[in-house]
């Protein structure tokens, strides 16, 4: 939006007059105001400062304009003009003041816009200072509170440390003297829809020990291997005394001894001692049988103390 060269405000669009020879913008009232004689403005409309340079020539409007030094004899530099300057053709010098008092009051308003300006910098420069004093303070209370929480959760932290160290080692302990009662059978055949409390009955009556409901309680390792092992799986057994673990682990080793001292007994008996009552092929095939099924019980009774007596000693 242009300013108006007359009175030095904003023109509208629709409102706007401009001089064909200084290319200056007016308001359509003042650049009326300006030619008296005009009555309506043209597109060739010239503004009056253009007017009186375009009518007076540069050396009458010099001579007009420029006062003359007074003579001797006291007459005025009125006196001294040439003959040809035509009053008609001075410059109105109540337009030139116009424009003077115009020219200051727009240096006024930028005077003044410049003190507001220098005032509203003052005013930021102020805030800022004032912004980064807090900012300084915040960062200084904030490196107390670090120091100081440092201060105190220090010795916190070393005694949580060492309480959770504790606790692991006693954790530890207590696993390691709970596995002491756990027992592993292995080579037991696994089934569907199997008992293993029933089976750890069963290995106990045969061991001759009788375990009461409580005494403990068994069940299969579980193996994440998704394919078939090749043997059955181990029963674990936990009891919940420890005279119940001996008296198994000691009835086994019995039970082991005992088979081994009655295959022997039997393998040296004497032949005529035996040809006597039975008839010697009798007698050979009733041995071969009895040793056979003594091997195979022997061989599983063997196998399940050996696995008892590797998990005592690694207990």
């Amino acid at each position: 939006m242009s300013k108006c060269k007359g009175c030095g405000k904003y023109i509208a669009q629709k409102d706007i007059t401009k001089c064909s020879k200084c290319q200056n913008y007016y308001h359509r009232t003042c650049a009326l105001a300006a030619t008296p004689g005009v009555k309506s403005v043209s597109p060739k409309w010239i503004c009056a400062g253009c007017n009186v340079v375009l009518a007076t020539p540069p050396a009458v409007a010099e001579a007009c304009v420029s006062p003359q030094p007074s003579n001797s004899h006291g007459a005025t530099a009125s006196n001294n003009l040439p003959r040809d300057c035509n009053p008609a053709q001075t410059v109105d010098v109540s337009l030139i003041l116009k424009e003077i008092r115009i020219f200051r009051e727009e240096i006024n308003a930028l005077i003044s816009e410049l003190r507001e300006f220098r005032e509203e910098m003052l005013s930021l420069q102020a805030g800022n200072k004032m912004c980064n004093d807090r900012v300084d303070l915040l960062e200084k209370r904030v490196a107390a509170l670090e120091e100081k929480s440092d201060q105190h959760l220090y010795p916190d932290l070393t005694t949580l440390e060492t309480t959770v160290r504790d606790l692991k080692l006693k954790l530890n302990e207590r696993e390691q003297e709970s596995l002491l009662n756990d027992i592993e059978v292995s080579g037991v055949p696994e089934s569907n829809g199997e008992n293993a409390k029933q089976i750890i009955n069963m290995i106990s009556i045969k061991l001759g020990i009788k375990l009461e409901e409580r005494a403990g309680n068994g069940r299969r390792n579980y193996e994440e291997s998704e394919e078939k092992a090749p043997r059955p799986r181990v029963i674990v057994v936990r009891l919940t005394r420890s005279t119940a673990t001996a008296s198994a682990q000691r009835s086994a080793q019995l039970s082991y001894e005992k088979a081994v001292k009655l295959l022997k007994d039997h393998l040296q008996l004497a032949p005529s001692a035996l040809a006597e009552r039975y008839h010697f092929r009798q007698w050979r095939q009733n041995c071969e049988e009895n040793i056979a099924n003594y091997v195979a019980g022997l061989k599983k009774l063997a196998e399940a103390s050996a696995h008892l007596t590797d998990t005592v000693m690694r207990t």
